[in-house]
Formats: C-alpha cells, sequence, structure tokens
C-alpha cells in the first residue's frame, strides 16, 4: 500500500511515485476548480475537497471485501451520491 510506505522506497522510487502521486491529486483540484467555476459544484475549498475524494479512494482498499455485502460499482454510487449530495434529506415528491 504506497500511500503510507512510499517513504520506504529507494529514493529514485520514491521521487518518481510522489510525483505520479501529486499529478494525480492535481488532476482532481483541477476537476473540483472547473466544477465550481462551472458552477456545477458549489464554491469549495479545492485542497481540503480534493483530500476529501482522495481518502475515499485511497482507504478503501483497507475495508472493501469483494462478495462483502456491496459490489464495487454499487459502492460507487453510494460514494458518487454522498459528495454530490452529501448528507442533505432527500426530498419526498408528492404522491409517494
Amino acid at each position: 500500500m504506497l500511500l503510507l510506505e512510499y517513504r520506504s522506497l529507494e529514493p529514485g522510487l520514491r521521487q518518481s511515485h510522489v510525483r505520479r502521486r501529486d499529478r494525480y491529486e492535481a488532476l482532481w483540484r483541477d476537476l473540483v476548480r472547473q466544477g465550481v467555476e462551472a458552477g456545477r459544484f458549489r464554491d469549495v475549498d479545492e485542497k481540503t475537497t480534493t483530500f476529501a475524494l482522495l481518502g475515499i479512494q485511497n482507504w478503501m482498499i483497507t475495508w472493501f471485501r469483494q462478495g462483502g455485502g456491496q459490489e464495487a460499482g454499487e459502492l460507487a454510487e453510494v460514494f458518487t451520491d454522498l459528495i454530490l449530495h452529501g448528507l442533505e434529506p432527500r426530498v419526498r415528491s408528492e404522491g409517494r
């Protein structure tokens, strides 16, 4: 798990890993910033929001088990809904 253990890599491999990690983080920051600028996302701190998004992705490996109740695709939908809609209550339509 390179999230924490990259510090144990040889210097050249560590530098290469950190560059890739930083590029990946920058992609997510850009995505958040572009969403805010386009009015698709509310105004949020892109650094904190990116760390939250990456936290969901990076730590899932520690607890997700194939066949453990929910499939990866189902969890992706749950997380997408949580990220885009937070914990706001659902508005029920009339007749339901």
